[in-house]
């Protein structure tokens, strides 16, 4: 289904993607291979096949609305890339596309684990702390933080009478141009940055594209999924093995062993009770029979 200016009702699918981005780069291939009928939105215009043009407004007239869903074709699974905070536009955005298209779609929103603890997939820890914070595994029933406006648009979304809905929050994302040595040049580019570092989870843009099309054929409506490869890393460990090899005359090259030394740590990774937290993110591969990919970064 190509971008266009007609008004003519677009062909049902199987799958519709409300955004593209980075995600889209792994699961667009994956649908093709797979020969699953989709077709995704984009801001701008595009070629490409399967492309429709829409940006939602949430704050938009109701005919406008109308008129920008009406776009979109009809779909057996509707998948949110976009995020959205706060609560409202989720709201807006489900009744809008159900009140043009009928109810009946399930819709699967993709979060982000900072849900937990208001920040990335990583633990941060005073550089100056003589002791870790204290232990805790975070699983996909423990509590968020229920002022963060990502979950807020999450939990509305799953709150939602008559409408099937699950959230993928997904750990720190890698693969395609987003690679993780950059990731650690960029959070830790001295020592003391580094010491603060504990502990960090990923997963990798195969595993999330595979979740999404697993789910699509296992629905697991009103369920909330903690998505990782299932690996806790230490990010001590991280620098050491990703950043190899450091020239000899780069101070870089003894920040770890220096940190070792001086926080008494013996030996990497530091188990996770060292690292002050970890998340669980083995309930979903469980619940599919299924297992990560990828399961390393490098």
């Amino acid at each position: 289904m190509s971008s266009s200016s007609s008004t003519a009702q677009p062909e049902p699918v199987e799958f519709l993607l409300l955004g593209s981005g980075w995600t889209s780069q792994f699961l667009l291939p994956l649908l093709s291979s797979q020969q699953i009928s989709h077709a995704y939105t984009s801001r701008s215009p595009s070629s490409s096949p399967n492309s429709i043009q829409f940006e939602f407004d949430p704050e938009a007239r109701e005919e406008d609305q109308r008129a920008a869903f009406a776009r979109l074709p009809k779909a057996r699974t509707i998948v949110i890339i976009f995020p959205l905070r706060g609560e409202g536009p989720t709201k807006t955005l489900v009744r809008g596309y159900e009140g043009v298209h009928g109810p009946g779609g399930r819709w699967i929103q993709l979060g982000s684990t900072g849900i937990w603890d208001g920040g990335r997939s990583s633990s941060t820890a005073s550089p100056a702390a003589e002791k870790p914070p204290p232990f805790r595994w975070i699983n996909r029933n423990s509590p968020p933080n229920p002022t963060n406006p990502r979950f807020q648009a999450e939990q509305e979304l799953l709150s939602l009478e008559k409408t099937e809905a699950c959230v993928l929050n997904l750990a720190g994302l890698h693969g395609g141009a987003r690679v993780v040595r950059n990731f650690l040049v960029k959070v830790a580019p001295t020592k003391e940055a580094l010491a603060g570092k504990r502990s960090v989870h990923f997963v990798h843009g195969q595993d999330v594209a595979r979740a999404v099309v697993l789910l699509h054929r296992d629905f697991t409506s009103g369920e909330r999924w903690i998505l990782t490869d299932t690996q806790v890393y230490d990010w001590w460990s991280l620098h050491r093995t990703l950043l190899s090899p450091i020239s000899a005359d780069d101070p870089a090259r003894l920040w770890v062993p220096e940190l070792m030394y001086e926080h008494g740590v013996r030996a990497l990774p530091r188990s996770a009770e060292e690292l002050g937290r970890a998340l669980d993110g083995s309930a979903f591969w469980s619940r599919m029979r299924e297992g990560p990919t990828v399961v390393r970064v490098d």
